[in-house]
């Protein structure tokens, strides 16, 4: 990381010579880098100047969640995903979708590769459950943070703000 900037770049190992930004010498003809810094079971935000590349992001299995009674109105639930959430340092908002690797073994991997991420309020007990619902199904989730925030969304009607996201797919001529 360049400490005059924050973007991500590259030196030599030794004597960590500063040899450019990795960000900025890339061609970047969309807008955004195209490639996926994955890094299990943390991915730190990255950044190319004040522009945010990719959103900080963890992975997270069942067994992390730990032992408790999770049926019906629950407090282990409750008290469990907020111990995860102070270890992790999770914002309030996130999204999440099974991982990779819990789609590779469920056999959805071609089918399913572009899952569309939930979002999940953790501060709301019905999102704890299907966050709940969603990593006891694929035994792994990706959680990554909701940026912006809801309160700061573009798109703001008189009834609130709201989010939206525009995907499309590249194909040669």
């Amino acid at each position: 990381m360049e400490d005059k900037n924050g973007d991500v770049c590259l030196r030599t190992r030794g004597a960590r010579e500063y040899l450019g930004s990795f960000a900025r010498a890339w061609v970047i003809p969309l807008g955004f880098h195209p490639f996926h810094f994955g890094r299990t079971p943390h991915m730190p935000r990255l950044r190319c100047g004040r522009v945010i590349v990719q959103r900080r992001s963890w992975t997270i299995a069942l067994e992390e969640l730990g032992q408790g009674d999770y049926t019906g109105i629950s407090r282990d639930l409750v008290l469990s995903v907020e111990r995860l959430r102070a270890a992790k340092d999770w914002p309030r908002y996130v999204y999440i979708r099974p991982s990779e690797q819990a789609l590779r073994r469920s056999g959805a991997e071609g089918r399913d590769k572009d899952t569309k991420p939930v979002y999940i309020d953790l501060e709301s007990y019905l999102f704890l459950e299907i966050f709940h619902r969603w990593l006891a199904k694929a035994g792994e989730l990706e959680v990554s943070e909701m940026l912006p925030d809801p309160d700061n969304l573009l798109w703001q009607e008189a009834d609130g703000r709201r989010s939206f996201e525009l995907r499309t797919q590249i194909l040669p001529g």
